[in-house]
């Protein structure tokens, strides 16, 4: 598959998921900062400065919608051959931190008078995306390693089937 449609397919399911995240982490911050006995699944916060409950929560699904996609649309710059895994792994790391930053401020996910949260954040993120990187790489080595038993058995039968010893 080429990487235009990776992007495609793979942009496509992250949007979805992107949601699924974005909504449930929004009802669980929201409902908890709250605490009044209801569920919310929009900020209180930035659905008064758009002035709508309906449109604040459609915001804040597209805009994790789109977090999503990028985050897993854009994994496909593992993908590149020509790209080292150190370069892959920075320009993902970049591209889907500085979106989240873009997305954050824009739905006010994060704001510019808590620098220190902020700080934290990126932090928390490196840390997640630092654990999500490592369990692919095992994931990825033991593939590999069953591959190659696998061609090591294959080696091995056509060995014996041409008489070799």
């Amino acid at each position: 598959m080429e990487i235009k449609n990776k992007i495609i397919v793979k942009g496509s399911l992250g949007f979805a998921v992107g949601i699924l995240v974005g909504v449930t982490i929004t009802a669980v911050s929201a409902t908890l900062t709250i605490n009044d006995g209801n569920v919310y699944l929009y900020s209180p916060d930035f659905a008064k400065d758009v002035g709508s409950v309906l449109l604040a929560f459609i915001l804040e699904m597209i805009g994790s919608g789109i977090y999503g996609a990028i985050g897993m649309g854009g994994a496909v710059v593992y993908d590149i051959e020509e790209w080292s895994l150190l370069k892959a792994t920075f320009f993902h790391f970049s591209l889907t931190t500085i979106f989240l930053f873009l997305i954050g401020f824009a739905l006010q996910w994060m704001t510019f008078s808590t620098p220190m949260e902020n700080l934290i954040l990126f932090g928390c993120v490196s840390f997640v995306y630092f654990i999500i990187w490592q369990v692919n790489s095992l994931v990825y080595k033991h593939r590999v390693k069953q591959i190659n038993l696998g061609l090591a058995e294959l080696k091995k039968m056509s060995d014996k089937g041409n008489g070799a010893v």
